[in-house]
């Protein structure tokens, strides 16, 4: 599962230097309930917004690209009143007793106001990104590759949710066949940005490149990224592989 340690690592956002506390997890799980070629993981048991955060000084920035500061350590329980006054004797110790020096080791022996005081001063959390505000994102981040990617990224997949509907409501009802799908006018001029924008990345992602391709219906375009994907995500190329012989361009759930 994906567990949190209760640690924070402290960064500093790329745009004013603003400092940000962020989670440092102890594990990561990234099991879904929904696996869909779009590359939306429903129910996920670890968050998917692609890191795409907005500073305090109005501009957007991604987590990857933030200067780590330094790591504040995971908070140790708060000592037991009256600490001061043990005196590490043979009762103590018959009973196993903490002794002083294993309480001011294992315990925070700060007074209660200099524990809220540091609390205070910890920085917060950048604010994630809502679906509702990737247009303004786009609009602002002009030639800001990186941060347009993650957010056309997320806009497409946004936009296909309520298909997944149709697609559910389909599936009840004829588990083989596939419901009907033609992408808006919208929903095309945003996958094509983001296939343009991956193509002209260092190293593009294919097999992301032809899933946009063929849900905008360019099975051709679709096949030629598919011969340039990865080998290791074989299961996912031989799922697109598949829908583009059929020339099905609608978003599926494979798992």
């Amino acid at each position: 599962m994906t567990r949190i340690s209760y640690s924070h690592r402290i960064i500093q956002a790329p745009c004013c230097e603003a400092e940000y506390r962020t989670n440092i997890y102890r594990s990561i799980n990234f099991t879904a309930y929904e696996y869909w070629t779009d590359g939306q993981n429903v129910d996920s048991l670890f968050p998917s917004d692609g890191g795409l955060r907005l500073c305090t000084c109005g501009q957007y920035f991604l987590l990857q690209n933030c200067e780590h500061l330094s790591v504040i350590p995971e908070a140790k329980p708060i000592a037991p009143k009256g600490w001061q006054e043990v005196k590490n004797n043979w009762w103590d110790r018959l009973l196993l007793r903490p002794s002083r020096d294993e309480i001011m080791r294992n315990f925070d022996t700060r007074s209660e106001e200099e524990i809220t005081a540091s609390l205070k001063n910890m920085p917060i959390e950048a604010q994630v990104v809502s679906e509702l505000d990737l247009p303004i994102v786009i609009e602002k981040c002009e030639g800001k590759r990186e941060i347009l990617i993650e957010a056309r990224r997320r806009l497409w997949r946004s936009m296909n949710d309520p298909f997944r509907k149709v697609y559910r409501a389909h599936k009840e009802i004829s588990p083989k066949t596939y419901p009907s799908y033609e992408a808006t006018y919208e929903q095309k001029e945003n996958m094509l940005k983001l296939a343009y924008l991956l193509e002209e990345s260092y190293s593009p992602n294919w097999l992301e490149v032809s899933e946009l391709c063929r849900e905008v219906g360019d099975m051709g375009a679709a096949k030629e990224a598919l011969k340039l994907s990865s080998k290791s995500e074989k299961n996912l190329i031989d799922v697109i592989g598949g829908l583009i012989a059929m020339n099905y361009s609608g978003p599926v759930r494979y798992r």
